[in-house]
């Protein structure tokens, strides 16, 4: 009886263990494993349309997309970048870490001009993980409360993108 008691117990913590530490989820242990173009800076300079967002609360992977021209993301080869959405627009600079797997967005306000060196960036600011990319799409991890959320991306051309936004030209 003691013997049985004893395994049972083992058995209990190593069943909680498993369960407490096992990754539920996209919890960014794969992004090592992900493999990305070695011109990733090239292929992330665009323009870029917004097409659905996936969320995995409570372990749903709950996925949400909205209509056509919610939001735009202009990200220009010369650092900086502009974002637009139906709420507002915003504006800054850009930073690609050394590894080329995550991307840092500093946005500018009133306080601050996001012109810092990569050198002066911490780690949790490059918090856009790249998880694919392509010249037709960018699917961006950003750590989330309850796991990666990932936001996907269509790469809008010239054209269209003149037609949207015709001051742009």
């Amino acid at each position: 009886m003691r013997r049985f008691l004893i395994i049972s117990f083992f058995a209990l913590l190593l069943i909680s263990l498993v369960v407490i530490f096992y990754p539920r989820g996209d919890k960014g242990a794969q992004f090592g494993q992900v493999k990305l173009p070695e011109n990733v800076k090239e292929l992330l300079v665009g323009k870029w349309e917004w097409k659905s967002t996936i969320d995995p609360f409570d372990n749903s992977n709950k996925r949400i997309a909205e209509k056509e021209g919610e939001k735009y993301l202009l990200i220009n080869s010369d650092g900086s970048f502009t974002e637009w959405s139906k709420e507002e627009s915003r504006a800054g600079n850009w930073i690609l870490n050394k590894k080329k797997t995550a991307v840092a967005f500093l946005y500018d306000d009133e306080n601050t001009r996001n012109s810092r060196a990569s050198a002066s960036l911490l780690a949790y600011e490059y918090r856009h993980r790249i998880k694919s990319i392509d010249k037709n799409g960018l699917v961006l991890g950003i750590q989330g409360r309850h796991g990666i959320v990932q936001e996907a991306y269509e790469a809008v051309s010239d054209s269209a993108w003149n037609v949207m936004f015709p001051e742009s030209k």
